[in-house]
């Protein structure tokens, strides 16, 4: 009986229940992934995913080097390299957050810093 029961525990001592921590997807640098984001105006934008929001994402565009916001409802589709495509924000915002350079959230004070710090006085909305 206790062969038995050894035997029991070691088979579950070797189980795992749920995700693997190696199997999570996180930012593997300092920054935020570059991503390409194509909107539902036509836009199509490059830049450094600096975080999400409630409704939507903030980037700083490769192009101009500003620090841009783009509507949730108007995303169609974010290209992140090594990690896929997203098509939907509202299901995926857990997802673009933690690829993001600031993967809690980025607070009004943070985003005041960030604009100042790119000689912004306000953000640029993306149609």
């Amino acid at each position: 009986m206790r062969l038995l029961t050894l035997g029991l525990c070691l088979l579950l001592a070797g189980c795992s229940v749920g995700r693997r921590g190696s199997s999570l997807e996180f930012s593997q640098t300092p920054g935020g992934a570059i991503v390409t984001v194509q909107t539902s105006g036509g836009s199509s934008l490059l830049g450094e995913l600096v975080g999400t929001r409630d409704d939507g994402i903030l980037l700083v565009r490769k192009a101009d080097a500003q620090v841009v916001f783009v509507a949730g409802p108007a995303i169609t589709l974010v290209t992140i390299p090594g990690y896929g495509a997203v098509r939907s924000f509202a299901g995926e915002r857990r997802r673009l957050a933690s690829v993001s350079r600031y993967p809690g959230g980025v607070s009004d004070e943070l985003l005041a810093n960030l604009l100042s710090a790119y000689g912004q006085v306000e953000l640029v909305q993306v149609p």
